[in-house]
């Protein structure tokens, strides 16, 4: 059985978006527009809804706390970095990563 969107339903926030940017834009420099264009498609394709909200508010909301949370730095005006996380998976009760 396929798995819904947890946010399905939901209209985007700034802790959405945040863990959007994680997931599409893990180990990239990317553009704050392609980052911000990007999560609104993901998320209504997903299922999620578009109540046309500010997407910039939530996108600088969602950075600054990925900044203070050390998961997102600001290289450059409107250029945004993601660091590769290591990405760790539980099978059979032991830690994989």
């Amino acid at each position: 059985m396929k798995e819904l969107y947890k946010y399905r339903n939901l209209p985007l926030s700034p802790t959405i978006v945040e863990e959007l940017i994680l997931l599409l834009f893990e180990g990239q420099v990317t553009t704050r527009e392609t980052i911000i264009s990007e999560i609104k498609k993901y998320h209504i394709s997903k299922g999620g809804i578009d109540d046309n909200v500010d997407l910039v508010s939530q996108f600088k909301k969602a950075s600054g706390s990925l900044k203070k949370k050390g998961l997102i730095e600001n290289p450059q005006y409107r250029y945004f970095k993601t660091p590769n996380l290591k990405r760790c998976y539980q099978v059979h009760k032991k830690q994989i990563c």
